[in-house]
């Protein structure tokens, strides 16, 4: 499947140390292990109040199956959590069984 597919779900994030990247996530209750990060990236959000930004520090990242995945942190002054922003590349076609 050549097109990304926009997901946008909130997801358990672990690690194997801090700082660092992520080492594995779950979404939907599966279990994906993260073998390279391929982006790192953050973008801050200076337009607003303090109270209302919302930063966020993204991925790119590739579990061992080879999909890739775009992961970010929202680390918004109120709520912090991580979220599977978008599916790149799709290896195992079972991740994608909702969305065709």
């Amino acid at each position: 499947m050549g097109t990304e597919i926009f997901v946008s779900e909130e997801i358990t994030v672990n690690f194997e140390k801090k700082p660092g990247p992520p080492s594995s996530f779950i979404w939907r209750k599966r279990h994906f292990n993260i073998v390279k990060c391929k982006f790192q990236g953050r973008k801050l959000d200076f337009g607003k109040r303090w109270w209302q930004r919302h930063h966020k520090d993204y991925y790119i990242v590739e579990d061992d199956k080879g999909n890739v995945f775009q992961i970010y942190y929202n680390r918004g002054p109120r709520r912090r959590y991580w979220v599977l922003f978008k599916i790149l590349r799709v290896v195992s076609e079972e991740i994608i069984a909702p969305y065709i």
